[in-house]
């Protein structure tokens, strides 16, 4: 393996490193419904809050309310609100 090849791949490694580090998940204050939990996770894994909002609804329905709800609630809680 040549040097440059070396010098690509490190320098990658350090920038998606740096991307990652920087990365929180916080409840989002402009894309809410509820409590913003659903924009928050939407943005910090880059998907549309819609999708994920209708991700939740199916699961929820799925396994009946109770689980989805308990970490919904939890999640209130817990994740920071951004700011």
């Amino acid at each position: 393996m040549s040097t440059q090849t070396t010098l690509i791949k490190l320098k990658t490694f350090i920038t998606l490193n740096d991307i990652n580090m920087e990365k929180k998940l916080t409840r989002s204050k402009d894309d809410r419904m509820i409590s913003g939990i659903c924009g928050g996770l939407a943005k910090f894994f880059g998907l549309d809050s819609s999708l994920v909002r209708v991700a939740m609804v199916v699961v929820c329905f799925i396994t009946a309310f109770i689980p989805v709800g308990f970490i919904y609630t939890l999640m209130w809680v817990i994740v920071p609100e951004e700011i």
